[in-house]
C-alpha cells in the first residue's frame, strides 16, 4: 500500500515541474513526451525557433528544464534559444552530429548536459530530465552564480547537510548563507526538496518504482528510506 504521504506528495507537485521540449521531429517530441509519464510533468513542446522563443520568451513561463535539439532543420540552430534565457543550466542538449564543436558551444551558452540523439539514449535522457528538472524547480528556474554549489545535489552520496558542506568545501553557516538567497531556502530543505522531486519524478503511477529502474539509472532504491523520510520532512514543511 502507497503511504498516504507519498500521494499527498505526488498531489501536492502534480503538473508544478515544467519541461519544454524543442525538436523539429514531431514524432520525436511525442515520443519524448510520452516517456515522461510523471504526474508531475507539465510538458510543453515546440517543433521550429519561432514556437520556442514566442514560449521561451513569455516573462511568465517559468521553466525547470529544457531538451534542446540541435539541429532543426532548414538551417536553424536549436541553441538558438539561449539568447532569450542566457546562460539557463537545466538544459539537456541533443546533437546526432557527435560534434564536439556543438558540445562546446552548449558548454558556453550554459547547457550541462549535450547527449547522442539516439533511441539507447532515452533511458540517460530520462534520469537527467529528472536531476536536472529537481534542481530546476528548487531554484525556480533561474541560473545563480553558485550553481556548480547547487549542482553536488546530484550527488547520491550527499545524504546530509554536512555533507554537502564538506563536498563544497565550505563551513554550514557559509552554505546557509547562499541557500537563503535563493528563495529563502534552508540547506535542508533544499536537499529534501531534491531528493524529493528525483524520487516522484522516476515514479510512474500504478507502477513500481523497482520495475522502473535499470541499472545504473534512477534513485538508489538501497537509499529508499532517505528518499522517503525526504518527503515525509517537504510534506511537513507544506502543512500536509
Amino acid at each position: 500500500m502507497t503511504p498516504s504521504y507519498f500521494t499527498d506528495a505526488i498531489t501536492l507537485f502534480s503538473g508544478k515541474v515544467k519541461l519544454f521540449i524543442l525538436d523539429d521531429d514531431i514524432s520525436l517530441c511525442k515520443l519524448l513526451s510520452g516517456i515522461f509519464t510523471s504526474p508531475l510533468f507539465n510538458i510543453s513542446t515546440a517543433t521550429d525557433l519561432d514556437q520556442a522563443f514566442t514560449a521561451i520568451g513569455k516573462p511568465s513561463n517559468q521553466w525547470h528544464c529544457w531538451i534542446v535539439d540541435v539541429d532543426l532543420g532548414n538551417g536553424q540552430n536549436g541553441l538558438e534559444i539561449f539568447k532569450q534565457r542566457p546562460k539557463f543550466p537545466f538544459a539537456i542538449v541533443l546533437s546526432g552530429l557527435r560534434s564536439m564543436g556543438i558540445a562546446f558551444d552548449a558548454m558556453k551558452l550554459g547547457a550541462r548536459i549535450i547527449i547522442d540523439k539516439n533511441p539507447d539514449s532515452f533511458d540517460k535522457i530520462y534520469d537527467e530530465v529528472c536531476k536536472n528538472a529537481a534542481l530546476g524547480f528548487v531554484l525556480g528556474g533561474k541560473s545563480t552564480p553558485q550553481i556548480d554549489l547547487f549542482l553536488l545535489l546530484r550527488d547520491a552520496a550527499i545524504t546530509t547537510v554536512d555533507e554537502w558542506a564538506s563536498k563544497a568545501c565550505m563551513p554550514v553557516r557559509h552554505l546557509q548563507r547562499i541557500c537563503h538567497l535563493h528563495q529563502s531556502l534552508t540547506p535542508r530543505y533544499a536537499l529534501a526538496l531534491y531528493r524529493t522531486l528525483y524520487y516522484l519524478l522516476w515514479n510512474i503511477p500504478g507502477v513500481s518504482i523497482d520495475k522502473q529502474l535499470k541499472a545504473g539509472f534512477g534513485p538508489d532504491l538501497l537509499q529508499r528510506e532517505l528518499y522517503e523520510s525526504s518527503i515525509e520532512y517537504i510534506m511537513r514543511k507544506a502543512g500536509k
